[in-house]
């Protein structure tokens, strides 16, 4: 399968460009982006509405924006003054690799 434009524009120029410029002895030691994060939170939507329309919505819109799904996070703690309890939905967040036959990072930033 070929690789996506700025993939290839990254391994075949930016790796060697780097490598003559900086002290490294070869190109495998040029840095590389191994994976991006989007994380959203819903803040105090997500406490004040428990029918978690909000985090539906957040859920869709990420999907939409990444192309893969995204799982749910949750409070890790309870915290009284907010009315947050532990285990409640409070955001998403989708990991996007390099590996793999697409490397999504590369075509999200494409």
């Amino acid at each position: 399968m070929q690789k996506n434009r700025l993939k290839k524009h990254h391994d075949l120029i930016v790796r060697h460009d780097y490598a003559l410029r900086a002290p490294q002895t070869n190109a495998a030691q040029t840095p590389e982006i191994p994976h991006i994060v989007l994380n959203t939170g819903l803040g105090s939507k997500a406490v004040v509405d428990r029918k978690q329309i909000y985090l539906l919505e957040a859920f869709l819109t990420m999907e939409l924006i990444s192309g893969q799904r995204p799982y749910v996070t949750e409070a890790r703690k309870s915290i009284d003054k907010f009315k947050l309890r532990q285990g409640m939905p409070i955001g998403c967040k989708v990991t996007l690799r390099r590996r793999g036959l697409r490397a999504n990072a590369y075509l999200f930033l494409d």
